[in-house]
């Protein structure tokens, strides 16, 4: 068969989704995931501790925010619960990006820095100020990570390495 010298040479390239991007829908589900999924896994790990035997909380403590507010953060739960917020951010700047479907860390900027100002306005508990500035801006680092994260998996065959 004769090869056409004036045909374009021919390229895999990734046809684009039907469904449009949804930087808003992908924003306020990774603050869900970061929000519920902190609050919720670490007070379920707190309470967890309590009825173990593992941790002693006090008894007027109506509130499970008081209760993981009180955390020593050098302890295995406050470290585990270190890691559990951590696990978190990284998750939903994951979320974020799958459901924005855009192509840049824009949507997944906007929930690492409501994550940050959250993590500011409620301040660092029990926790020494320098190590909770420092896993302040790592939550603000996992977020962008998870978001990239996405990316790099979504287009792997698009960009180079």
């Amino acid at each position: 068969m004769a090869i056409n010298p004036f045909r374009p040479p021919s390229a895999p390239l990734r046809v684009a989704s039907s469904s449009r991007a949804q930087p808003v829908r992908g924003v306020v589900l990774g603050l869900a995931v970061y929000v519920a999924g902190s609050f919720v896994l670490v007070n379920l790990l707190v309470l967890a501790a309590i009825h173990l035997g593992v941790y002693s909380a006090p008894v007027n403590a109506g509130l499970a925010l008081v209760l993981t507010s009180a955390l020593d953060p050098l302890s295995t739960i406050g470290a585990l619960a270190t890691a559990i917020v951590l696990t978190m951010s990284f998750t939903a700047g994951y979320v974020c990006a799958a459901f924005a479907r855009v192509t840049t860390l824009i949507a997944p900027t906007v929930v690492a820095t409501v994550a940050v100002s959250l993590e500011l306005f409620f301040g660092p508990g029990a926790q020494p100020t320098g190590v909770w500035l420092g896993l302040t801006a790592l939550t603000f680092v996992l977020t962008l990570a998870g978001g990239f994260a996405w990316l790099r998996q979504e287009y792997r065959d698009v960009v180079p390495e």
